[in-house]
């Protein structure tokens, strides 16, 4: 029951307070979150970048139609695609797979081979990267997830230019793109959609039983 609590107390905050900050700890347990969260395959394919400074931040509002939570939430965090799909990294992975769980890499190559196939097996950049970008969602949503169990307010954006981002922060040229923002932090008093009542179907609308 705190579970659905939580569920039911956290919305997407659009006007925080400025001047309530994130503590650390907790930011690093959130971001902590979303590494556990489930991927495709357990491979990770993207990264989270933590926006601290109040220029880029300025300039990143600017690509994202003047939100406000963008500059106004105590964290920007975003979520991006790394597109390095290549079999030098995924050996990188089936390595860190081996090392974790004291396994021989050798004993490892038929899921490594699979990896490969997969991802080999998509059309082409765009698939790979679209690909990727699901597993950012389900990130995204273990993130927040956590957030509201923190008692931290959050709220996910798509709202933005992702390419205009990219190049504010030269993602280029570390083989990202960016997917989704999540400001976290705390709720203004005058955020009227605090007091909304939660909009979803019934559990019958829901709820297939077969």
């Amino acid at each position: 029951m705190e579970y659905l609590d939580s569920m039911e107390w956290r919305y997407a905050t659009k006007k925080f307070d400025r001047l309530k900050k994130v503590d650390n700890e907790v930011l690093q347990r959130i971001v902590e979150a979303g590494k556990l969260s489930a991927t495709s395959l357990g491979f990770q394919p993207l990264k989270i970048l933590n926006i601290e400074s109040p220029f880029l931040r300025d300039s990143i509002k600017s690509a994202s139609f003047n939100q406000t939570q963008v500059t106004d939430a105590s964290h920007l965090l975003i979520l991006c695609v790394d597109a390095d799909f290549s079999k030098e990294n995924v050996a990188r992975y089936i390595k860190r797979v081996a090392d974790t769980r004291e396994q021989s890499p050798e004993k490892l190559s038929g899921f490594e081979s699979m990896i490969n196939g997969w991802i080999g097996g998509l059309p082409d950049d765009e698939e790979r990267i679209n690909w990727a970008a699901k597993q950012a969602y389900i990130t995204i949503g273990t993130m927040m997830t956590a957030c509201a169990l923190e008692k931290v307010d959050s709220c996910p954006m798509e709202g933005f230019v992702p390419q205009q981002v990219a190049e504010i922060l030269d993602l280029e040229k570390l083989n990202l793109f960016p997917v989704l923002m999540l400001p976290v932090g705390y709720r203004h008093a005058d955020d009227l959609n605090q007091h909304l009542p939660k909009v979803r179907k019934t559990m019958n609308e829901f709820l297939i039983n077969f």
